[in-house]
């Protein structure tokens, strides 16, 4: 009779027992999250253009602004009229929907070489066009930063190994523990276990 109050009571501490709260979790809860948002509030990718392209958009006046980046790249917003006009432009990316905290996207991206000869063939486009002088459009110049590359990837990246060679060590150590509890000795590659 006393075992079978024995056995309930352990019953009954089993289900009192709550399982321990694994900060895995979180980690998991916010990589997915981050994920969610990326595929959501992403649109589809700024299609890249020629240089005859950019021709027929300053030919047709469709050109609203052109900034360059890092010396490299050039984005192309269009105007508004242009932007809706499917027979001339069909593979626009549709503007994105989501909370509205979306910085305004380019239409076209143009990858160049030298940024003095895109912007010698910038302008005189423009001239042979007819642009008058007071319409012409002028390249902007912008620099941008990776900020994750560049700050925050070094800071997360030392202390991560650090707790990779942590964990390693502990792991390490627990290992031995065990052995010298066995009463096993540390294995030898040449010799293969011993006892």
């Amino acid at each position: 009779m006393a075992d079978e109050k024995n056995t309930q009571s352990g019953k009954k501490t089993d289900k009192n027992v709550k399982p321990n709260f694994n900060s895995n979790w979180i980690w998991a809860i916010l990589l997915i999250s981050i994920l969610l948002f990326e595929v959501v509030f992403s649109s589809k990718s700024t299609p890249k253009t020629t240089k005859s392209a950019i021709i027929g958009m300053i030919e047709n006046h469709d050109i609203k602004n052109i900034v360059l980046i890092n010396n490299e790249i050039a984005e192309i917003y269009l105007t508004d009229e242009a932007a809706k006009n499917t027979e001339r432009y069909p593979n626009l990316p549709k503007p994105p929907k989501g909370f509205g905290l979306q910085v305004p996207r380019p239409h076209y991206i143009y990858r160049f070489g030298d940024q003095q000869n895109f912007e010698d063939f910038f302008l005189s486009t423009q001239e042979n066009a007819g642009y008058e002088k007071d319409k012409m459009i002028y390249p902007e110049n912008e620099e941008r930063r990776n900020y994750f590359m560049e700050v925050i990837l070094p800071w997360l990246l030392l202390p991560a190994i650090l707790i990779f060679a942590w964990i390693f060590i502990k792991r390490r150590r627990r290992c031995r523990r065990y052995l010298q509890r066995w009463k096993i000795k540390s294995p030898d590659i040449r010799q293969g276990y011993k006892r």
